[in-house]
C-alpha cells in the first residue's frame, strides 16, 4: 500500500512539473507576438506592395496558429484587410481576405 502512495505521488509531481516547465515566460509571449507580426506584415507586403501596416496580434494565438489582423491602404488606394495565421509549428504564415470588397457580412 505504501509503495502504491509513493508511486501515486511520484505520477502527480511528475505531471504538475511537465505543466511548469512546459509554461512560456511573458518574454517567450512577446517573442512570439513579435514573430507573427513581422511575417505577416512580410506576407501582406508581398502580396500588395504596401509598406505600412497596422497589426493588431493576438496575443497567444491558437493551439495551434498565432493569429493577427492586419490593415493597410495607400494613399487615395483602397484598402486591404487581412486575417493572417502562422503555424506555431512551423512559423508559415498564410494570408486570407484582402480588399475590402473580399469581406462579407452576415
Amino acid at each position: 500500500m505504501q509503495s502504491l502512495r509513493a508511486a501515486l505521488l511520484g505520477v502527480t509531481l511528475a505531471a504538475l512539473t511537465a505543466g511548469g516547465a512546459s509554461a512560456s515566460s511573458p518574454d517567450a509571449w512577446l517573442e512570439f507576438q513579435k514573430t507573427v507580426g513581422d511575417k505577416c506584415r512580410k506576407a501582406a507586403i508581398a502580396e500588395t506592395g504596401l509598406k505600412r501596416w497596422t497589426v493588431a496580434i493576438s496575443d497567444i494565438g491558437s493551439e495551434s496558429y498565432g493569429v493577427a489582423i492586419l490593415t493597410g491602404s495607400a494613399k487615395g488606394g483602397p484598402s486591404y484587410r487581412y486575417v493572417c495565421v502562422m503555424d506555431k509549428q512551423t512559423t508559415k504564415v498564410e494570408l486570407a481576405g484582402g480588399e475590402a470588397s473580399g469581406w462579407i457580412s452576415r
